[in-house]
């Protein structure tokens, strides 16, 4: 079987394996790497990163500089990340392989110029919810008159096979923020400081993702000067896992910015712990199982009731969703790509 190749045009910084496990890594980042080393239990899979300066290899997958044409004379499937507009360059350099652009982020309005390429040439679409799809498949809207739509395939983002509850004491005083300070972050911070007025025992933990060390938020957060508002750096995952577990819940009063999945929610779930966020986005597919984790976040009597709710004894029980496990997720790329 001839090798699958993914190609990252846009990661901030070479990753894989190692990385999830000693630094911070993005949630995009962190996806391909489990979804390529399972895979590659089957199949040799290269990951292909414009920003790497040479060759390593774990396993059976190789991270590569990007000079994949030298790797292969013939792949079993091409995926790109993220950006169509690289979709003519990928069809004239690998024309005769099945290829898709897996899309991550908030599908925009300059994608529309792409779509009808890509369906003439048979490149299909990735994306990580319905509520993404549905993203996707609105810019039909742009001209009805569009005969053509490239195939669209939705598959989650995964969560490790293991991450489930432990015996961690849960510290009802501790919030923990820890996506990407684009995601509300700025509001999180005003709204905690209202809620602090009547429970000014709570602590706000925060975590970088690693990529946005200088957003100017982290600048405010050190000028607030608040004791109880904890910024923890950018964390190895499994030391936002732990930060997880001991939670009060996942604070992330989010209407800025939809999550197109939301892997932090779906993992923090995982780990027992719930969440408390706006109902908006993916985040409505990955809270389902318990809608009371979703609030209006503009109102914040209503987040300060919730909270206090939780901490008198109606804490929600969250359980990990069985269809974000990696070894499910991963059966749906094998049926797209090996069969």
């Amino acid at each position: 079987m001839n090798p699958i190749l993914f190609i990252d045009t846009i990661c901030p910084m070479p990753y894989d394996s190692h990385t999830l496990e000693i630094q911070a890594l993005g949630g995009t980042e962190a996806t391909v790497v489990r979804v390529a080393e399972k895979l590659s239990e089957k199949v040799q899979v290269i990951v292909v990163q414009h920003n790497r300066r040479e060759i390593s290899k774990v396993g059976n997958v190789v991270y590569s500089p990007p000079f994949a044409n030298q790797l292969s004379s013939a792949w079993q499937a091409v995926i790109c990340l993220r950006q169509p507009q690289h979709v003519k360059e990928l069809v004239e350099e690998f024309g005769h392989s099945p290829m898709w652009i897996w899309f991550h982020d908030l599908i925009s309005a300059p994608t529309f110029q792409y779509l009808k390429f890509m369906a003439d040439h048979h490149v299909g679409a990735i994306v990580v919810s319905d509520f993404h799809a549905q993203q996707l498949l609105a810019l039909r809207r742009l001209d009805p008159l569009l005969e053509v739509f490239p195939k669209v395939v939705r598959i989650y983002n995964p969560i490790d096979d293991d991450l489930q509850s432990d015996a961690t004491p849960v510290d009802y005083n501790k919030l923990v923020f820890v996506s990407s300070p684009r995601k509300g972050l700025e509001y999180t911070l005003d709204a905690f400081e209202y809620v602090s007025q009547y429970m000014p025992e709570l602590e706000l933990h925060i975590a970088n993702p690693g990529y946005l060390l200088n957003h100017p938020v982290f600048k405010h957060i050190e000028q607030m000067r608040n004791p109880k508002i904890k910024s923890m750096g950018a964390l190895p995952h499994k030391h936002n896992i732990d930060q997880m577990r001991s939670a009060l819940c996942l604070f992330a009063l989010n209407h800025v910015m939809p999550e197109t999945f939301g892997i932090a929610l779906a993992e923090s779930n995982a780990v027992g712990t719930p969440v408390l966020t706006h109902p908006m986005g993916g985040a409505c597919e990955v809270l389902s199982s318990d809608p009371v984790q979703l609030i209006n976040s503009h109102d914040l009597e209503a987040v300060v009731e919730r909270l206090v709710q939780w901490r008198e004894g109606k804490r929600p029980q969250v359980f990990a969703n069985e269809a974000f496990r990696l070894s499910h997720i991963v059966k749906q790329w094998e049926d797209l790509l090996l069969h």
